[in-house]
């Protein structure tokens, strides 16, 4: 008895998935049609996510490079882009003298922005820019090279030079720079190492840069006055340092504040604090995106319970009134409803996740999988199938019409 009653109540409950599995045969066509753009909505989010947290991880990795414990103190630039309180070498070398003994400082001084070499193949255009720094502000500064090495204590006197890509390719073509001599004006440097461009850099533009020794600056017309840049990296507590150095800078400049003395000071933190922000106000144009893609599928899913529920109609009324009761109809249109988006979704998904590999790839950016909104994706597609599953078949039910 007892098993009767179970195959009966299996039976009962099984009965609407296999009548929503056979509408959907009877409705091919248009089954696949609302699968694709349910899969064509969520593949769309899923690859924008991909590439979005890939890109977003790779400038943070960038700047991180400079590690989060580290500001900078260099000098504003009003709105026409002027300087109009550099920082000068004087202030320089006593802000240095100063910290150097309990924190870790760098220095950095652009000559100038466009100037030509000379090199193997002749002279260039006035395409490269020309910075110098110090052996700390080169270690401390996040970049790479491909190959050769940095400067060393030993040879900051000495003239020497490293290059970003776009130099070496100017004057060498694809022969190895590393020992050959560039002429700045009326001074030989010898290139001791190539930059790698392979991530972007804040602070430069790393293909046509030419690092030098701010010991050993060219004999070339310089852009007057210099403008230093000094860079702090602490083990311990970055607030305090920036306090420390704030201190100092307005005694020394006799302000009450950093914007009367024509400074400011950039915490790393705080670059990546900008970062974060920023992706998640991407985030959240994101998900205005993914709730406009779904909204079209909702429609397209209402649309075919409709059909589906119109031409069914007389069968409907039949199943009615021969005992079927109202919630084994709605089920059977309930479950078609979720099946299509869900099918939709997990192709969706997958599609999504490949396009997003492939744009990683192509943008040599770090593969990262937004499980969050594949989550997202998968629970937003069930709400909107109960809702396109029910909303026809209540406003029928309404109507008196079964």
């Amino acid at each position: 008895m007892w098993r009767e009653k179970f195959l009966r109540g299996f039976y009962l409950f099984t009965q609407p998935f296999h009548r929503g599995i056979n509408s959907i045969k009877d409705t091919l066509l248009r089954s696949i049609i609302t699968i694709s753009i349910v899969a064509i909505a969520i593949s769309a989010i899923i690859s924008i996510q991909i590439t979005l947290n890939g890109l977003s991880n790779n400038l943070l990795e960038s700047f991180n490079s400079f590690g989060i414990n580290q500001l900078e103190l260099s000098s504003q630039y009003s709105e026409e882009k002027e300087n109009l309180l550099p920082v000068s070498e004087n202030e320089a070398v006593r802000i240095v003298t100063h910290f150097c003994e309990d924190y870790q400082v760098g220095l950095l001084c652009k000559l100038t922005e466009f100037i030509s070499v000379k090199g193997g193949k002749g002279e260039t255009e006035p395409i490269f820019s020309i910075s110098a720094m110090d052996y700390n502000y080169l270690v401390m500064s996040g970049l790479s090279l491909r190959s050769g090495s940095f400067f060393t204590n030993r040879n900051l006197s000495e003239p020497v030079a490293i290059v970003g890509p776009m130099v070496s390719e100017e004057l060498f073509d694809s022969q190895n720079p590393i020992g050959e001599k560039i002429t700045i004006g009326k001074s030989d440097y010898r290139i001791i190492a190539l930059l790698n461009d392979d991530y972007p850099h804040p602070k430069f533009q790393i293909a046509n840069t030419i690092i030098l020794p701010i010991s050993y600056l060219p004999n070339i017309p310089l852009q007057t006055p210099l403008d230093y840049r000094i860079l702090f990296a602490t083990d311990g507590n970055i607030e305090s340092l920036s306090v420390e150095v704030e201190n100092m800078v307005l005694r020394m400049r006799g302000k009450g504040t950093l914007q009367e003395a024509g400074l400011e000071i950039v915490r790393g933190n705080s670059i990546v604090d900008s970062i974060n922000s920023l992706n998640n106000q991407i985030a959240q144009i994101s998900t205005i995106i993914a709730l406009i893609l779904l909204f079209g599928s909702m429609i397209s899913l209402m649309n075919i319970i409709l059909v589906s529920y119109r031409e069914k109609s007389q069968e409907i009324i039949i199943e009615r009134a021969v005992g079927a009761t109202r919630r084994a109809v709605m089920m059977q249109f309930l479950f078609e409803a979720i099946l299509l988006a869900q099918t939709g979704t997990f192709i969706g998904i997958l599609s999504g996740t490949l396009i997003g590999f492939i744009i990683s790839n192509y943008l040599q950016v770090q593969f990262v999988m937004p499980w969050d909104w594949v989550l997202k994706s998968i629970a937003i597609t069930l709400i909107i199938s109960i809702i396109s599953g029910l909303m026809p078949l209540l406003k029928y039910s309404r109507k008196g019409e079964w």
